[in-house]
């Protein structure tokens, strides 16, 4: 049996449904490359091994017995991947056109290089699919919310428009193709890294070791978002800041992260302060779990709560 041109790599946590759509997609539309499908399940608990098995009896599957987290499961799909080249794959993502074979074209012909599509909402309006490497007035910008920061994010989603492939910072780990040699070059995704950050720090080592970084904005894909966590919840918040701070010390220091941390404390003060008037008068419960996210939110980046039940 030949082997596979291309293998994916697909991390599932209690995502049965959005995963069956991922791998359903691909299916769908990549009938000219020779796929291997590597499901990786982090111990989930919605019957999602099951479930896929027997749907998909070509997908192989690794079975994790506990959360691994995003980073190490990947690394134990590729480790046991048979293809040339690999694709990370987001499960809360779904094809809508044929993009691999495109990648392979720009691989063999850039070779070495990791490359990144065009990522869409369901609504075909444009994500942030690439950025530059942050550093601390980026995060200061982000968290405030003022225009400097805005203004970035608008830039770079115009410059998804083009047709041109460019060299970016870093791509989002929901759609990361390359050459399996390069990834296990560079020692694959960081396990410090539990979730969030883990594709920046993967490209900022790329780039140290001389391997470019391009986005192809010709090729789409559709990514929801949030798959494993909503954005409102108390979970997504800590592990979207445990990862950005963990990634940042590897990468510029535990001073700077230290100061990084600080301004997340002050963000979420600065928010827990106009909610709490809000939560006060308003009979939307919504503003009042804000309220209450933010504030432990501050109590865990500040030590005086346990993070661990949501990291």
């Amino acid at each position: 049996m030949p082997l596979p041109e291309v293998s994916v790599i697909i991390v599932n946590w209690n995502t049965k449904d959005l995963t069956d759509i991922a791998i359903a997609s691909l299916y769908q539309f990549e009938k000219t490359i020779a796929l291997e499908i590597i499901l990786v399940d982090n111990a989930s608990e919605d019957n999602s091994v099951s479930f896929l098995s027997e749907k998909y009896p070509n997908v192989r599957i690794i079975e994790n017995r506990t959360n691994n987290g995003f980073a190490k499961a990947n690394n134990q799909g590729v480790d046991s991947a048979c293809g040339k080249s690999i694709l990370l794959l987001n499960s809360d993502t779904r094809f809508h056109q044929e993009v691999l074979p495109t990648c392979l074209y720009h691989l063999r012909s850039s070779n070495p290089c990791i490359l990144g599509c065009k990522l869409l909402n369901p609504d075909n309006s444009p994500q942030l699919s690439v950025e530059n490497f942050s550093y601390l007035t980026d995060y200061f910008l982000e968290a405030f919310s003022l225009e400097a920061g805005i203004r970035k994010r608008k830039l770079l989603l115009q410059s998804h428009l083009t047709m041109e492939m460019n060299p970016v910072g870093w791509i989002c780990g929901a759609f990361l193709f390359m050459e399996r040699a390069d990834y296990l070059k560079l020692g694959g995704l960081n396990e410090k890294i539990f979730m969030y950050g883990e594709d920046m720090e993967f490209c900022w080592r790329a780039a140290k070791a001389g391997i470019p970084r391009y986005f192809i904005p010709s090729i789409s894909i559709i990514h929801l978002g949030g798959g494993s966590t909503h954005y409102a919840s108390m979970r997504s918040l800590v592990l979207t800041d445990a990862g950005r701070l963990r990634t940042f010390a590897i990468m510029k220091g535990m001073f700077q992260s230290i100061l990084l941390r600080g301004i997340f404390i002050c963000r979420s003060l600065l928010r827990f302060l106009i909610y709490l008037p809000i939560s006060i008068f308003s009979r939307n419960n919504i503003w009042r779990q804000k309220m209450r996210n933010h504030l432990m939110e501050i109590l865990i980046l500040s030590g005086v709560a346990n993070g661990r039940n949501f990291i």
